[in-house]
């Protein structure tokens, strides 16, 4: 007898392969990147990721200070307007939204919410 069968008999797991799909289905419903599966010296790894960070960015040519507004995304998850003032106090605030929106033509980021609500995060 298979070693999950008899995990499944003794009511140690529900059913083999079903808890993967759980966590696909959890992910998504939190509005988190899918999780990735892999094996690992012979074991099972799952990787839960607090947000989907482009894998492209390093060949996106951004200037500093679109790299400080990503390592603002990656700690905060997003960022608004104000907040990415805040992070280059000397730069106008058209430059910036220059920035933001060349950013968003990279599909780097997306932006969202209304009016005074728009905030900006990863796709």
């Amino acid at each position: 007898m298979h070693f999950f069968n008899l995990l499944f008999l003794i009511k140690y797991i529900e059913r083999w392969g079903t808890g993967t799909n759980d966590i696909v289905k959890w992910c998504r419903e939190e509005d988190l990147p899918e999780p990735i599966f892999k094996e690992v010296t012979g074991g099972f790894a799952v990787v839960l990721r607090k947000f989907q960070i482009p894998e492209n960015l390093e060949s996106l040519e951004l200037n500093e200070r679109q790299k400080k507004a990503i390592e603002y995304l990656k700690k905060y998850r997003k960022i608004t307007n104000r907040e990415y003032q805040n992070l280059c106090p000397d730069v106008n605030r058209e430059t910036l939204r220059k920035d933001l929106n060349d950013l968003i033509n990279k599909k780097a980021i997306i932006r969202k919410g209304e009016k005074k609500g728009i905030y900006y995060e990863f796709i």
